[in-house]
């Protein structure tokens, strides 16, 4: 990545996350929902591979329970998590920054996985019913 490009990304991520503040002091969860998925878009994004941003986008369709939105504490968490990724991206440490993405993915399917009973959620329904 370019130092350009990654100059790019950082402010991309900074914005969204600066929105994803505001939206939280704001409860507003629409808000905090659409800058969250495109914090995580941009960087699918870098991947350069349209066909992983294609599954991805799937997954995003087929599990709509968004965790920031429906666990209480879980936007600070993801904001402090989001921080870590954009650190990484600034200091143009790929390994570091994919390390910190990996963890907030999985902190953030550990809390739905523990949330989806509290939630009224089902989320691995059995499909052949």
């Amino acid at each position: 990545m370019s130092p350009t490009a990654q100059a790019s990304l950082v402010a991309e991520l900074e914005q969204l996350q600066g929105e994803m503040r505001q939206s939280v002091s704001m409860n507003d969860r629409v808000k905090l929902r659409l800058a969250n998925k495109q914090f995580h878009f941009a960087l699918y994004e870098e991947a350069e591979s349209p066909r992983l941003v294609r599954m991805i986008e799937n997954l995003w369709a087929t599990f709509p329970w968004d965790v920031i939105t429906l666990v209480p504490g879980r936007p600070a968490n993801s904001l402090q998590e989001h921080d870590r990724i954009i650190d990484a991206v600034r200091a143009g440490d790929h390994e570091r920054a994919r390390e910190a993405a990996v963890q907030h993915i999985d902190a953030s399917a550990q809390t739905l996985l523990k949330s989806e009973g509290t939630l009224g959620l089902s989320i691995f329904e059995d499909e052949t019913t």
